[in-house]
């Protein structure tokens, strides 16, 4: 797997992951407390998306305790739900999945949650990646926050604050997004999947899947030369997680350069670099994006 080159754009708030028994705990303290007693209780929030757990830590900030049951360095697609990991998810107070059978496993034990939030699917289909486009992310903080305050009514100042705080960030970076691909020599990325095709559709890109094969025939390999040529792309992107022989053979036959683009669905083996976010990571990904596209307004926010 190749390893994610890191572009830092815009500083954002910083938020903080910590491993913590089955998965990854979001620990967030004195953020969207205002108005909120002290003494309000802090519930459990569950995921197995690391966008989705960055997305539920600042809207339940004191308030809420976000734990990732997928463990790092592990597929969050496919990675299995331990029978302990099962028994977390069906204790807590909030489960936040993609949802449309993205992680069977984790939705099936969601069944017995007191309260299951899932990302809306008219952002995308699962597959397609809609925890990569900020206005879903804002559609779903405020679907958390009412899940939230259901499980916990006496915390609701600091679940309203922080879906303010989520949707303020939010904007801006679809904003970042917006401006930045509004002018690119080439709309088209080719990619292994489809996981960046509901981010595509909503900035006027298009994302074209060459193939996410372990072993690639010399058909399928000149079928992907094809469509790397008629793309015109001289950048092609891996991802996490998807195997990369397709990729690493069209660039090979097509002599172009290969980049990561982090779908942000899990954490990698070695932990983010300090002070990752979601928004930064994005920002990571787009400046990756403005480059292989080249666009007019790389640099610019």
């Amino acid at each position: 797997m190749l390893t994610t080159e890191v572009v830092t754009r815009t500083p954002r708030p910083v938020r903080t992951a910590l491993a913590a028994g089955l998965g990854f705990v979001l620990a967030v303290a004195g953020c969207g407390t205002a108005g909120a007693p002290s003494s309000a209780p802090v519930i459990s929030v569950v995921t197995g998306n690391w966008a989705l757990a960055q997305i539920a830590s600042e809207v339940g900030g004191s308030h809420a305790t976000v734990v990732d049951v997928v463990p790092a360095g592990a597929n969050p697609r496919t990675a299995p739900l331990t029978t302990a990991s099962a028994a977390t998810v069906r204790a807590a107070a909030v489960v936040v999945i993609v949802g449309g059978g993205y992680q069977p496993t984790l939705e099936q034990a969601a069944t017995s949650a007191s309260h299951v939030v899932a990302l809306d699917p008219a952002y995308g289909a699962a597959a397609d990646g809609p925890w990569l486009v900020p206005g879903a992310m804002s559609k779903l903080a405020a679907a958390l926050a009412a899940a939230m305050t259901a499980a916990n009514p006496e915390a609701r100042a600091t679940y309203s604050n922080g879906v303010d705080d989520v949707t303020a960030e939010m904007g801006s970076l679809s904003a970042d997004f917006q401006s930045s691909l509004s002018d690119c020599a080439r709309k088209v990325i080719v990619t292994p999947d489809s996981q960046w095709a509901a981010m595509s559709s909503r900035f006027g890109l298009v994302d074209r899947s060459i193939g996410a094969l372990s072993t690639p025939d010399a058909a399928q390999v000149r079928a992907a030369a094809v469509a790397v040529r008629a793309a015109r792309a001289t950048t092609l992107f891996s991802e996490p997680w998807v195997p990369d022989a397709t990729i690493l053979a069209a660039a090979s036959s097509t002599g172009t350069k290969i980049k990561t683009l982090d779908t942000l669905a899990g954490t990698p083996a070695g932990g983010w670099p300090k002070g990752a976010t979601y928004t930064r990571l994005m920002e990571n990904d787009l400046a990756m994006l403005t480059s292989a596209l080249q666009c007019s307004q790389i640099g610019q926010n």
